[in-house]
């Protein structure tokens, strides 16, 4: 199977004036194990969620999940290794 090494994830807020929450999960195919929950990103500013020190893997099947507490305010940046 295929494996993916999730090196980096910073999360950008594209929003000048209001601030917004990001989460970031992994979930498995049944459950979400939260890398990140709600965690807050100030206007025009970038937040580091995941860096090369506590790099995690996705196996075949998994997907990274992102949730913004606004729409079109978030740019979610993963660096990743094809490990397979």
């Amino acid at each position: 199977g295929k494996v993916l090494k999730i090196n980096s994830i910073f999360a950008a807020n594209t929003d000048g004036v209001n601030g917004v929450s990001v989460s970031v999960s992994v979930y498995d195919g049944s459950t979400d194990y939260y890398i990140a929950s709600t965690v807050y990103v100030p206007p025009d500013a970038t937040q580091i969620i995941s860096t090369k020190e506590s790099y995690f893997y996705l196996e075949e099947g998994d997907q990274l999940r992102v949730i913004g507490s606004a729409a079109n305010k978030l740019n979610v940046i993963v660096g990743l290794e094809d490990i397979s």
